[in-house]
Protein backbone atom coordinates (compact mmCIF):
# COMPACT_ATOMS: atom_id res chain seq x y z
CA UNK A 1 0.00 0.00 0.00
CA UNK A 2 1.10 3.49 -0.57
CA UNK A 3 2.07 6.21 1.70
CA UNK A 4 -0.69 8.50 -0.10
CA UNK A 5 -3.06 5.30 0.38
CA UNK A 6 -2.43 4.87 4.00
CA UNK A 7 -2.58 8.53 5.10
CA UNK A 8 -5.82 8.43 3.61
CA UNK A 9 -6.90 5.73 6.05
CA UNK A 10 -5.60 8.24 9.07
CA UNK A 11 -7.89 8.30 12.30
CA UNK A 12 -10.29 10.59 11.84
CA UNK A 13 -10.46 11.81 15.31
CA UNK A 14 -7.73 14.62 15.76
CA UNK A 15 -4.35 13.77 17.27
CA UNK A 16 -4.52 16.61 19.53
CA UNK A 17 -8.18 15.95 20.74
CA UNK A 18 -7.23 12.32 21.97
CA UNK A 19 -3.68 13.93 23.50
CA UNK A 20 -6.18 16.25 24.91
CA UNK A 21 -8.93 13.74 26.34
CA UNK A 22 -6.45 11.19 27.39
CA UNK A 23 -4.55 13.95 29.34
CA UNK A 24 -7.50 15.52 31.27
CA UNK A 25 -8.97 12.48 32.48
CA UNK A 26 -6.90 12.62 35.42
CA UNK A 27 -6.49 16.51 35.09
CA UNK A 28 -4.82 17.46 38.64
CA UNK A 29 -1.73 15.22 37.93
CA UNK A 30 -1.94 16.26 34.27
CA UNK A 31 -1.62 19.80 35.88
CA UNK A 32 1.19 18.77 38.13
CA UNK A 33 2.40 16.96 35.17
CA UNK A 34 3.01 20.09 33.17
CA UNK A 35 4.39 22.55 36.03
CA UNK A 36 6.73 19.94 37.20
CA UNK A 37 8.33 19.50 33.86
CA UNK A 38 8.25 23.11 32.59
CA UNK A 39 10.08 24.36 35.24
CA UNK A 40 12.60 21.45 35.13
CA UNK A 41 13.81 22.27 31.48
CA UNK A 42 13.41 26.27 32.20
CA UNK A 43 15.36 25.81 35.03
CA UNK A 44 19.03 26.27 32.67
CA UNK A 45 18.26 29.23 31.92
CA UNK A 46 18.73 30.77 35.62
CA UNK A 47 22.02 28.38 35.23
CA UNK A 48 23.36 29.43 32.39
CA UNK A 49 22.87 33.55 33.89
CA UNK A 50 24.80 32.55 36.94
CA UNK A 51 27.46 30.72 34.82
CA UNK A 52 27.82 33.71 32.47
CA UNK A 53 28.15 35.44 36.34
CA UNK A 54 31.03 33.29 37.68
CA UNK A 55 33.04 33.46 34.30
CA UNK A 56 32.69 37.31 33.90
CA UNK A 57 33.97 37.69 37.57
CA UNK A 58 36.64 35.27 36.79
CA UNK A 59 39.34 38.06 36.35
CA UNK A 60 38.04 40.55 38.64
CA UNK A 61 38.80 40.40 42.19
CA UNK A 62 35.46 39.51 42.78
CA UNK A 63 34.26 36.10 44.29
CA UNK A 64 32.10 33.65 42.77
CA UNK A 65 31.65 31.16 45.63
CA UNK A 66 28.23 33.06 45.72
CA UNK A 67 27.39 32.14 42.19
CA UNK A 68 29.15 29.01 42.40
CA UNK A 69 26.86 28.08 45.37
CA UNK A 70 23.85 29.56 43.24
CA UNK A 71 24.75 27.19 40.41
CA UNK A 72 24.82 24.11 42.78
CA UNK A 73 21.42 24.99 44.07
CA UNK A 74 19.65 25.75 41.20
CA UNK A 75 20.91 22.40 39.61
CA UNK A 76 19.98 20.26 43.03
CA UNK A 77 16.51 22.52 42.50
CA UNK A 78 16.08 20.89 39.32
CA UNK A 79 16.51 17.48 40.12
CA UNK A 80 13.98 18.13 42.56
CA UNK A 81 11.51 19.14 40.41
CA UNK A 82 12.57 15.90 37.82
CA UNK A 83 12.43 13.68 41.27
CA UNK A 84 8.22 15.00 41.80
CA UNK A 85 7.24 15.08 38.08
CA UNK A 86 8.26 11.86 37.66
CA UNK A 87 6.10 10.50 40.85
CA UNK A 88 3.04 12.91 39.13
CA UNK A 89 3.58 11.75 35.78
CA UNK A 90 3.59 7.91 36.42
CA UNK A 91 0.38 8.21 38.23
CA UNK A 92 -0.81 9.94 35.83
CA UNK A 93 0.09 7.58 33.27
CA UNK A 94 -1.83 4.74 35.11
CA UNK A 95 -4.70 6.42 34.89
CA UNK A 96 -4.42 7.06 30.73
CA UNK A 97 -4.03 3.77 29.99
CA UNK A 98 -6.90 2.76 32.55
CA UNK A 99 -9.08 5.20 30.75
CA UNK A 100 -8.29 3.36 27.02
CA UNK A 101 -8.23 -0.26 28.10
CA UNK A 102 -11.91 0.33 30.07
CA UNK A 103 -13.26 1.38 27.32
CA UNK A 104 -11.99 -0.87 25.19
CA UNK A 105 -13.13 -3.98 27.25
CA UNK A 106 -16.38 -1.85 27.89
CA UNK A 107 -17.27 -2.44 24.04
CA UNK A 108 -16.06 -6.06 24.12
CA UNK A 109 -17.91 -7.34 27.27
CA UNK A 110 -21.35 -5.44 27.07
CA UNK A 111 -24.32 -7.05 26.00
CA UNK A 112 -25.76 -5.63 23.47
CA UNK A 113 -26.68 -2.41 22.84
CA UNK A 114 -25.44 0.42 20.65
CA UNK A 115 -21.42 0.49 22.43
CA UNK A 116 -21.53 -3.24 21.38
CA UNK A 117 -18.31 -4.01 19.29
CA UNK A 118 -16.32 -7.38 18.24
CA UNK A 119 -12.83 -8.41 17.68
CA UNK A 120 -11.47 -7.92 14.11
CA UNK A 121 -9.46 -10.37 14.51
CA UNK A 122 -8.73 -12.46 17.01
CA UNK A 123 -8.16 -12.39 20.78
CA UNK A 124 -4.28 -13.07 20.58
CA UNK A 125 -4.15 -10.46 18.41
CA UNK A 126 -6.03 -7.90 20.55
CA UNK A 127 -3.93 -8.02 23.47
CA UNK A 128 -1.53 -5.89 21.05
CA UNK A 129 -3.96 -3.12 20.80
CA UNK A 130 -4.28 -3.24 24.75
CA UNK A 131 -1.37 -2.97 25.31
CA UNK A 132 1.04 -1.48 22.44
CA UNK A 133 -1.23 0.55 21.29
CA UNK A 134 -2.91 1.79 24.13
CA UNK A 135 0.54 2.88 25.55
CA UNK A 136 1.17 4.64 22.19
CA UNK A 137 -1.89 6.85 22.72
CA UNK A 138 -0.02 7.58 26.14
CA UNK A 139 2.98 8.12 24.83
CA UNK A 140 1.81 10.85 22.46
CA UNK A 141 -0.31 12.42 25.22
CA UNK A 142 2.82 12.68 27.17
CA UNK A 143 5.10 13.68 24.32
CA UNK A 144 3.64 17.11 24.62
CA UNK A 145 5.13 17.59 28.14
CA UNK A 146 8.38 17.12 26.83
CA UNK A 147 8.52 18.53 23.49
CA UNK A 148 6.40 21.94 24.53
CA UNK A 149 8.15 22.38 27.50
CA UNK A 150 11.52 22.11 25.52
CA UNK A 151 10.08 24.74 23.10
CA UNK A 152 9.42 27.15 26.12
CA UNK A 153 12.81 26.85 26.96
CA UNK A 154 14.05 27.39 23.68
CA UNK A 155 11.89 30.94 23.16
CA UNK A 156 12.95 32.25 26.29
CA UNK A 157 16.96 31.14 25.46
CA UNK A 158 16.61 32.88 21.99
CA UNK A 159 15.42 35.86 23.66
CA UNK A 160 18.06 36.32 26.30
CA UNK A 161 20.74 35.10 23.51
CA UNK A 162 19.12 38.10 21.21
CA UNK A 163 19.81 40.89 23.98
CA UNK A 164 23.25 39.80 24.26
CA UNK A 165 23.93 39.71 19.85
CA UNK A 166 20.75 39.32 17.83
CA UNK A 167 22.79 37.72 14.66
CA UNK A 168 24.74 35.02 17.08
CA UNK A 169 21.57 33.98 17.74
CA UNK A 170 20.30 33.96 14.67
CA UNK A 171 22.52 31.43 13.93
CA UNK A 172 21.18 29.15 16.26
CA UNK A 173 18.28 28.58 14.53
CA UNK A 174 20.04 27.19 11.36
CA UNK A 175 20.56 23.70 12.29
CA UNK A 176 16.86 24.14 14.05
CA UNK A 177 15.18 25.06 10.80
CA UNK A 178 17.19 22.53 8.62
CA UNK A 179 16.42 19.56 11.53
CA UNK A 180 12.78 20.50 11.51
CA UNK A 181 12.32 20.32 7.62
CA UNK A 182 14.26 17.00 7.91
CA UNK A 183 11.27 15.95 10.09
CA UNK A 184 8.49 16.99 7.82
CA UNK A 185 10.05 14.66 5.25
CA UNK A 186 9.91 11.72 7.33
CA UNK A 187 6.88 12.33 8.25
CA UNK A 188 4.73 10.20 5.84
CA UNK A 189 7.15 7.89 5.80
CA UNK A 190 7.55 6.77 9.58
CA UNK A 191 3.31 6.94 9.57
CA UNK A 192 3.47 3.98 6.86
CA UNK A 193 6.20 2.37 8.29
CA UNK A 194 4.85 2.13 12.11
CA UNK A 195 1.46 1.26 10.55
CA UNK A 196 3.40 -1.93 8.70
CA UNK A 197 4.90 -2.71 11.54
CA UNK A 198 1.88 -2.64 13.98
CA UNK A 199 -0.20 -4.53 11.71
CA UNK A 200 2.72 -7.28 10.94
CA UNK A 201 3.00 -7.81 14.63
CA UNK A 202 -0.55 -7.91 14.83
CA UNK A 203 -1.14 -10.98 12.02
CA UNK A 204 1.85 -13.16 14.10
CA UNK A 205 0.11 -12.35 17.30
CA UNK A 206 -3.15 -13.87 15.87
CA UNK A 207 -1.68 -16.83 13.94
CA UNK A 208 0.64 -17.91 17.42
CA UNK A 209 -3.21 -17.71 19.14
CA UNK A 210 -5.04 -19.61 17.00
CA UNK A 211 -2.08 -22.14 16.64
CA UNK A 212 -2.46 -22.99 20.09
CA UNK A 213 -5.10 -22.68 20.48
CA UNK A 214 -5.75 -25.55 17.64
CA UNK A 215 -2.24 -27.91 18.61
CA UNK A 216 -4.40 -30.84 18.88
CA UNK A 217 -5.67 -30.45 15.85
CA UNK A 218 -2.53 -29.47 14.12
CA UNK A 219 -1.20 -32.95 15.61
CA UNK A 220 -3.72 -35.20 15.01
CA UNK A 221 -3.56 -33.83 11.36
CA UNK A 222 0.51 -34.19 11.25
CA UNK A 223 0.12 -30.57 10.13
CA UNK A 224 2.43 -29.31 12.39
CA UNK A 225 5.34 -28.61 10.17
CA UNK A 226 3.12 -26.24 7.74
CA UNK A 227 1.70 -24.56 10.99
CA UNK A 228 5.74 -23.54 11.35
CA UNK A 229 5.83 -22.64 7.72
CA UNK A 230 3.61 -20.47 8.11
CA UNK A 231 4.57 -18.94 10.78
CA UNK A 232 7.61 -18.08 9.37
CA UNK A 233 6.42 -16.49 6.57
CA UNK A 234 4.54 -14.13 9.04
CA UNK A 235 7.68 -13.53 11.61
CA UNK A 236 10.03 -13.19 8.16
CA UNK A 237 7.64 -10.01 7.14
CA UNK A 238 7.46 -8.44 10.61
CA UNK A 239 11.11 -8.90 10.96
CA UNK A 240 11.21 -6.59 7.19
CA UNK A 241 8.45 -3.99 8.81
CA UNK A 242 10.29 -3.69 12.26
CA UNK A 243 13.64 -2.83 10.85
CA UNK A 244 12.12 -0.59 8.21
CA UNK A 245 10.06 1.51 11.14
CA UNK A 246 13.65 1.14 13.89
CA UNK A 247 16.00 2.38 11.26
CA UNK A 248 13.58 5.10 10.78
CA UNK A 249 12.60 6.14 14.29
CA UNK A 250 16.10 5.62 15.23
CA UNK A 251 17.76 7.43 12.02
CA UNK A 252 15.64 10.60 12.90
CA UNK A 253 16.52 10.55 16.26
CA UNK A 254 20.16 10.21 15.79
CA UNK A 255 20.63 13.14 13.29
CA UNK A 256 18.46 15.40 14.91
CA UNK A 257 20.93 15.07 18.03
CA UNK A 258 23.60 16.15 16.26
CA UNK A 259 21.87 19.49 16.47
CA UNK A 260 23.67 20.90 19.27
CA UNK A 261 27.24 20.14 18.47
CA UNK A 262 26.28 21.70 15.24
CA UNK A 263 25.00 24.70 16.68
CA UNK A 264 27.34 24.70 19.12
CA UNK A 265 30.63 24.74 16.43
CA UNK A 266 28.68 27.73 14.76
CA UNK A 267 28.29 29.92 18.00
CA UNK A 268 32.10 29.58 18.74
CA UNK A 269 32.97 30.49 14.75
CA UNK A 270 30.74 33.16 15.36
CA UNK A 271 31.34 34.63 18.58
CA UNK A 272 35.18 34.17 19.81
CA UNK A 273 36.43 36.68 16.93
CA UNK A 274 34.27 39.14 19.04
CA UNK A 275 34.90 37.85 22.46
CA UNK A 276 38.81 38.85 21.46
CA UNK A 277 38.05 42.18 20.16
CA UNK A 278 35.83 43.06 23.13
CA UNK A 279 32.26 43.39 22.00
CA UNK A 280 30.96 40.50 24.14
CA UNK A 281 32.38 38.87 27.67
CA UNK A 282 33.65 35.68 28.30
CA UNK A 283 30.40 35.25 30.71
CA UNK A 284 28.22 35.86 26.96
CA UNK A 285 30.16 33.20 25.73
CA UNK A 286 29.85 30.80 28.10
CA UNK A 287 26.12 31.61 28.50
CA UNK A 288 25.70 31.12 24.55
CA UNK A 289 27.28 27.74 24.94
CA UNK A 290 25.22 26.88 27.92
CA UNK A 291 22.00 27.32 26.22
CA UNK A 292 23.34 26.41 22.93
CA UNK A 293 24.05 22.98 24.34
CA UNK A 294 20.04 22.32 25.73
CA UNK A 295 18.75 24.16 22.51
CA UNK A 296 19.95 21.27 20.12
CA UNK A 297 17.61 19.11 22.22
CA UNK A 298 14.75 20.94 20.52
CA UNK A 299 14.52 18.93 17.10
CA UNK A 300 15.49 15.66 18.87
CA UNK A 301 12.47 16.18 21.12
CA UNK A 302 10.26 17.69 18.60
CA UNK A 303 10.94 14.28 16.14
CA UNK A 304 9.94 12.38 19.29
CA UNK A 305 6.71 14.88 19.20
CA UNK A 306 6.08 13.76 15.33
CA UNK A 307 7.14 10.19 15.95
CA UNK A 308 4.80 9.87 18.81
CA UNK A 309 1.92 11.33 16.48
CA UNK A 310 2.56 9.20 13.22
CA UNK A 311 2.37 6.20 16.05
CA UNK A 312 -0.61 7.40 18.18
CA UNK A 313 -2.60 7.97 14.24
CA UNK A 314 -2.03 4.29 13.84
CA UNK A 315 -2.68 2.97 17.33
CA UNK A 316 -6.00 4.94 17.78
CA UNK A 317 -7.45 3.71 14.56
CA UNK A 318 -6.63 0.18 15.44
CA UNK A 319 -7.89 0.87 18.71
CA UNK A 320 -10.73 2.46 17.01
CA UNK A 321 -11.68 -1.41 15.86
CA UNK A 322 -12.28 -2.82 19.24
CA UNK A 323 -15.27 -0.27 20.23
CA UNK A 324 -18.71 -0.01 18.19
CA UNK A 325 -18.36 1.09 14.89
CA UNK A 326 -19.16 4.55 13.79
CA UNK A 327 -18.03 5.04 17.34
CA UNK A 328 -14.52 6.00 17.68
CA UNK A 329 -15.13 8.42 20.29
CA UNK A 330 -16.17 5.59 22.94
CA UNK A 331 -12.14 5.28 22.64
CA UNK A 332 -12.12 8.67 24.49
CA UNK A 333 -14.51 8.57 27.26
CA UNK A 334 -14.21 9.10 30.95
CA UNK A 335 -15.13 6.24 32.47
CA UNK A 336 -16.22 5.56 36.15
CA UNK A 337 -12.42 3.47 37.23
CA UNK A 338 -11.49 2.80 40.63
CA UNK A 339 -7.64 3.80 40.54
CA UNK A 340 -7.42 6.24 43.63
CA UNK A 341 -9.04 6.24 46.83
CA UNK A 342 -12.35 8.03 46.50
CA UNK A 343 -13.03 6.93 42.64
CA UNK A 344 -16.49 5.14 41.79
CA UNK A 345 -16.43 1.16 41.18
CA UNK A 346 -17.84 0.38 37.44
CA UNK A 347 -21.11 -0.82 38.11
CA UNK A 348 -22.32 -3.71 35.45
CA UNK A 349 -25.52 -2.83 33.51
CA UNK A 350 -28.01 -5.87 34.11
CA UNK A 351 -28.89 -8.29 31.77
CA UNK A 352 -31.76 -8.06 28.76
CA UNK A 353 -35.03 -10.00 29.79
CA UNK A 354 -34.58 -13.54 28.28
CA UNK A 355 -36.87 -15.77 26.49
CA UNK A 356 -36.87 -19.70 26.23
CA UNK A 357 -35.89 -21.38 23.28
CA UNK A 358 -38.23 -22.42 21.25
CA UNK A 359 -36.96 -22.17 17.66
CA UNK A 360 -33.79 -20.75 16.08
CA UNK A 361 -33.85 -19.90 12.19
CA UNK A 362 -30.49 -18.88 10.50
CA UNK A 363 -30.92 -17.43 6.54
CA UNK A 364 -28.05 -16.48 5.02
CA UNK A 365 -25.84 -15.55 7.90
CA UNK A 366 -22.14 -14.34 6.44
CA UNK A 367 -19.81 -13.31 8.92
CA UNK A 368 -15.70 -12.84 8.95
CA UNK A 369 -12.87 -11.14 9.89
CA UNK A 370 -10.54 -8.51 8.74
CA UNK A 371 -7.70 -10.60 8.32
CA UNK A 372 -9.86 -13.17 6.22
CA UNK A 373 -11.81 -16.64 7.01
CA UNK A 374 -15.41 -16.72 8.30
CA UNK A 375 -18.76 -18.18 7.50
CA UNK A 376 -20.96 -17.15 4.17
CA UNK A 377 -24.77 -18.08 3.57
CA UNK A 378 -25.32 -20.34 6.43
CA UNK A 379 -29.01 -21.68 6.70
CA UNK A 380 -30.32 -23.37 9.76
CA UNK A 381 -32.98 -24.77 11.88
CA UNK A 382 -33.07 -25.67 15.20
CA UNK A 383 -36.04 -26.81 17.51
CA UNK A 384 -35.61 -26.61 21.59
CA UNK A 385 -34.75 -30.23 22.52
CA UNK A 386 -33.09 -31.29 19.29
CA UNK A 387 -29.38 -32.54 20.03
CA UNK A 388 -26.98 -30.65 16.95
CA UNK A 389 -23.73 -31.88 16.10
CA UNK A 390 -21.85 -29.15 13.61
CA UNK A 391 -18.42 -30.84 11.84
CA UNK A 392 -15.92 -29.98 9.35
CA UNK A 393 -12.46 -30.18 9.02
CA UNK A 394 -10.47 -27.52 11.23
CA UNK A 395 -10.82 -23.90 9.69
CA UNK A 396 -14.19 -24.94 7.85
CA UNK A 397 -15.52 -21.79 10.13
CA UNK A 398 -17.50 -24.41 13.06
CA UNK A 399 -16.28 -21.74 16.01
CA UNK A 400 -16.82 -19.23 13.59
CA UNK A 401 -20.41 -19.66 13.22
CA UNK A 402 -20.92 -19.94 17.16
CA UNK A 403 -19.37 -16.83 17.82
CA UNK A 404 -21.46 -15.18 14.73
CA UNK A 405 -25.01 -16.36 16.43
CA UNK A 406 -23.82 -14.72 19.81
CA UNK A 407 -22.58 -11.54 17.94
CA UNK A 408 -18.70 -12.18 18.70
CA UNK A 409 -17.98 -12.04 15.05
CA UNK A 410 -17.94 -8.64 13.21
CA UNK A 411 -19.35 -8.02 9.62
CA UNK A 412 -22.51 -9.68 9.99
CA UNK A 413 -25.17 -10.10 7.44
CA UNK A 414 -28.86 -12.32 7.17
CA UNK A 415 -31.04 -12.80 9.42
CA UNK A 416 -31.36 -14.66 13.08
CA UNK A 417 -34.83 -15.57 13.76
CA UNK A 418 -35.32 -16.50 17.95
CA UNK A 419 -38.78 -17.86 18.31
CA UNK A 420 -39.84 -16.38 14.69
CA UNK A 421 -38.60 -12.79 16.13
CA UNK A 422 -35.57 -11.22 14.41
CA UNK A 423 -32.90 -9.99 16.41
CA UNK A 424 -30.91 -7.19 15.45
CA UNK A 425 -28.71 -7.23 18.19
CA UNK A 426 -26.99 -10.46 18.68
CA UNK A 427 -25.09 -9.31 21.34
CA UNK A 428 -27.79 -8.49 23.66
CA UNK A 429 -29.80 -10.85 22.91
Amino acid sequence: MSVTDRQAREVPIPTLRVARRVGIFRGRLWFWTWLGFLGFYAMPLLTGWFLKQVFDRLGSEEGVGGWLLAIGLSEAARMVLFAFSIWVVVRWWVGGLTMLRTNMLHAQTVSGGPKRAALPLGPAEAISRFHDDARDVVIWADSFVDGFSNLAYAVGALVIMATIDLGASLIVLVPLVAMSLVVGWVRPRLYAASEADREATGVVNAFLGETFAGMLAFRLAGKERAAVTRLERHTDHRRTTAVRHVVLEQGLDGLTSTTSDLSIGLILLVLVPSVRSGDITVGDLALFVSYTAVLGDVPRFMSRLVTAREQAKVSVRRMGQLVAPERLEDLLDHPSVDIDRGDPAVERSPDPERAPLARLEVRGLTAGYEGGGGIADVDLDITAGDFVVVTGPVGAGKSTLLRALVGLVPHQSGTVRWNGRVIDDLGAW
